[in-house]
């Protein structure tokens, strides 16, 4: 086991590229191969900010050279990407990856090799993650064209400022007449030029939180759009939405990853600990403040979230939240609009419980709840 440093992770993985003298070196030139299939990949293990390179069965892979399966494919840009040209097919190409083979095991041989490993074996781990909180959420069967999703690696992308990104990651959710798909779903990994420890794209956090967001987008908006909602533009409910699907993605990345502060293990300064007891205090309701932060916000709804799995079990709230993504629209609507803030959300969620979890729910979220006020 290593920690989460750059430099441990090189010297883990020269390790294992030089002491294998016999290896096949398997490139894009050579016969490709579909999975299920085995190769060595950075994952996470216990404890905080704690990575070790070990063998993973990829089972949804298709092409390895191409590294393309069923949950999607990591490709790249030589172009900056921007918002007019993110659709565009010829903008991305497959990943140039190169491995060495010995006993039916590949070994990646370069770092942009280990990172698109590590990224579809996070796709792998979030994507069974929900199902085993919900066996009977599927993400492939909810979304047609998963396997078209696109993880795009070392990503250079332009703002809307025009101020290159970097450092960073996002899930952008794309509905084009230039696509032959009605949605495409796009999880980006930027260059990781400033990051002191851990590089985005082996963070299975990270990737976690973004993956969680594109099942935000398919359970909670696809849900408003089909009872034909609209938002209530005026009381800050489109605030306390976002900031909501920044803390769900939180909270089910500390479900794929058993570490509530992951974050630091990339970004050192970051402050969004779920361990950390957190409640909305402040003088106004925060989604209604003009420098509203949804991650701010989204940090304080994990921190909850955190506290009542601690008190109800985790699989047993993931499963409520789930199933809250869906129902929420039609729990928030009122005459087709939608007003929210985290009170009201808080009451949707505890209708997603029952018992004694819903008693000890409900205690937390008055712990909590600060400026929203108490639940009855």
């Amino acid at each position: 086991m290593v920690d989460a440093s750059l430099p441990n992770l090189n010297r883990s993985r020269n390790g294992y590229t030089f002491t294998a003298l016999s290896l096949l070196v398997l490139s894009c030139s050579k016969p490709d191969v579909s999975g299920p299939v085995t190769i060595m990949a950075v994952t996470s293990q216990a404890g905080h900010c704690q990575y070790q390179i070990e063998a993973v069965e990829l089972k949804t892979l298709k092409s390895l050279n191409q590294f393309k399966g069923s949950l999607g494919q990591v490709v790249y840009s030589p172009t900056e990407i921007t918002n007019d040209n993110l659709v565009e097919e010829n903008l991305y190409q497959s990943l140039p990856v190169s491995f060495a083979e010995q006993d039916g095991i590949y070994f990646p041989l370069d770092l942009k090799t280990w990172i698109a490993s590590s990224l579809y074996a996070a796709m792998e781990t979030t994507y069974s993650l929900t199902q085993s909180i919900d066996p009977s959420f599927d993400m492939v069967t909810k979304v047609a064209n998963h396997s078209e999703t696109r993880l795009v690696y070392n990503a250079k992308v332009q703002a809307d400022d025009g101020v290159s990104i970097s450092d960073n990651a996002s899930y952008v959710r794309i509905s084009s007449s230039e696509t032959n798909y009605e949605k495409l779903n796009f999880l980006i990994s930027y260059p990781t030029l400033e990051t002191k420890n851990l590089p985005i794209g082996l963070n299975l956090g990270i990737f976690a939180h973004e993956y969680t967001h594109m099942i935000f987008s398919y359970q909670f908006y696809d849900a408003k759009s089909e009872l034909g909602l609209e938002f209530n533009e005026a009381d800050g409910t489109v605030n306390t939405i976002d900031a909501l699907d920044e803390g769900m993605s939180d909270i089910f990345a500390f479900y794929a990853i058993q570490d509530p502060n992951f974050f630091h293990c990339s970004f050192p300064g970051d402050h969004r600990d779920m361990s950390k007891t957190r409640s909305f205090e402040t003088s106004v309701p925060r989604n209604r403040a003009a420098s509203f932060d949804p991650h701010e916000d989204g940090a304080v709804w994990a921190s909850i979230q955190y506290r009542i799995g601690s008190a109800i079990g985790h699989p047993v709230n993931g499963k409520s939240l789930l199933s809250l993504m869906k129902s929420l629209p039609s729990c928030l609507a009122s005459n087709k609009v939608i007003s929210a803030d985290f009170k009201k959300v808080a009451a949707c969620h505890l209708e997603q419980l029952s018992g004694t979890a819903r008693a000890q729910a409900r205690t937390v979220y008055n712990q909590s709840l600060g400026v929203y006020g108490n639940l009855p």
